[in-house]
């Protein structure tokens, strides 16, 4: 099993990173980026863990973060296609594929 993340996402992740590292340092946001890993780790050892959206792609929030990402269901594993606040337009990133 493999986690894939959509190059868009990827580009998500290093500007939430970028914005805790401006606004709260280093510390904060590596407490953001684990948080982001361990919930992947969870989404890849049981995808159907987290509620579904739709037919193909399920939300999982990380804790302590008002940040989730939607990723589908893949027969190799899971692929991560956005990251976003959870306050963002819903549908923004859901045409990535």
């Amino acid at each position: 099993m493999k986690v894939i993340y959509h190059r868009s996402a990827a580009a998500d992740v290093r500007q939430i990173i970028d914005h805790y590292e401006v606004e709260a340092g280093p510390h904060l946001a590596n407490r953001f980026f684990s948080a982001l890993l361990s919930t992947v780790a969870k989404a890849l050892a049981n995808p159907r863990h987290f509620p579904p959206l739709s037919e193909t792609v399920r939300r999982a929030n990380l804790p302590d973060f008002p940040y989730h990402f939607l990723y589908e269901e893949k027969p190799w594993g899971i692929k991560v296609m956005v990251v976003r606040h959870h306050r963002r337009n819903p549908r923004f990133g859901l045409r990535r594929q």
